[in-house]
């Protein structure tokens, strides 16, 4: 299978197992199904509920936060939705991160995964940018992946 890359779909592939993606990206079932094994929904305002349903078919777990500019309260969310999608890809799992729109708060956790892999920030803020449409632009969110390691 190659790798989806649709800047402004339902859900974007950045590498060949990681996607980000928005909320509806839950409702293509099957498609869902056949692309992923496993789901993080990082938005803090979807109900956990709308995640669990049987016609989702991949398991998915829901560590939300707030898309702010006020980081340092969320970073605790942020490390724990990194260190779900680090696990999963380490077992080979194709993992699919969303939030309400697939821009800003999945693009965060994937960029920091990717980051941790040992991309450089740059090029990860590239990559992402240029494989899902309008992402990053919370300003706060980039200067925290670019800051000094």
């Amino acid at each position: 299978m190659s790798p989806i890359i649709n800047p402004t779909g339902e859900y974007s592939f950045i590498t060949e197992r990681l996607a980000i993606g928005g909320v509806r990206a839950y409702g293509l079932g099957t498609e869902l199904a056949r692309n992923f094994d496993f789901a993080v929904n990082v938005a803090e305002e979807i109900e956990k509920a709308m995640l669990t349903k049987p016609s989702h078919h991949i398991a998915s777990m829901h560590c939300g936060f707030d898309d702010t500019h006020k980081l340092a309260p969320e970073l605790p969310k942020i490390e724990r939705a990194v260190q779900l999608v680090q696990m999963h890809r380490a077992f080979g799992r194709r993992v699919l991160v969303t939030c309400a729109q697939g821009r800003n708060r999945s693009a965060l956790v994937v960029a920091e995964t990717l980051i941790r892999e040992g991309a450089s920030p740059e090029f990860v803020v590239r990559t992402i940018r240029e494989r899902r449409a309008n992402s990053l632009a919370n300003t706060t969110f980039v200067e925290w992946l670019m800051r000094k390691r």
